[in-house]
């Protein structure tokens, strides 16, 4: 059922990644739109589709899988602290998905920004991410 539902998709990102990456941007937040208004960044983004799909679509299907099953360890058990970072206005991954794993282990501390989404958290915060 997973290989059905997911297969074309994977597919689509393996032929035409940069139709895909348009495509994608539709569902991103007005924050991760200004984001990719950025002409490097946006190049960077298709290069990563691009590298992604180079030998074809099993690795994206693999990634897909990743969240769709049983990971194998406990987060409880994880014993390094972890850090968390999420803009809120992320349409990619809604932060209730971080704010529940985060109530799993004591270790994990979780980062909301109110303004960012899912790429611009990362491309403005950099700097706050790397000096942790």
């Amino acid at each position: 059922l997973f290989n059905l539902l997911f297969s074309p998709v994977a597919s689509l990102i393996a032929v035409l990644p940069r139709i895909i990456l348009k495509l994608h941007k539709i569902n991103l937040s007005y924050a991760d739109k200004v984001a990719l208004r950025d002409q490097q960044l946006y190049n960077l983004m298709l290069s990563s589709f691009k590298e992604a799909v180079r030998q074809g679509k099993l690795g994206i299907l693999e990634e897909f899988a990743i969240y769709c099953r049983d990971w194998g360890f406990d987060i409880s058990k994880i014993e390094v602290p972890i850090t968390f970072w999420h803009g809120r206005t992320d349409e990619l991954i809604p932060d209730e998905v971080a704010v529940a794993v985060c109530k799993h282990n004591p270790r994990f501390k979780l980062k909301l920004f109110s303004d960012h989404g899912h790429i611009s958290l990362v491309t403005q915060e950099i700097s706050q991410i790397i000096n942790l």
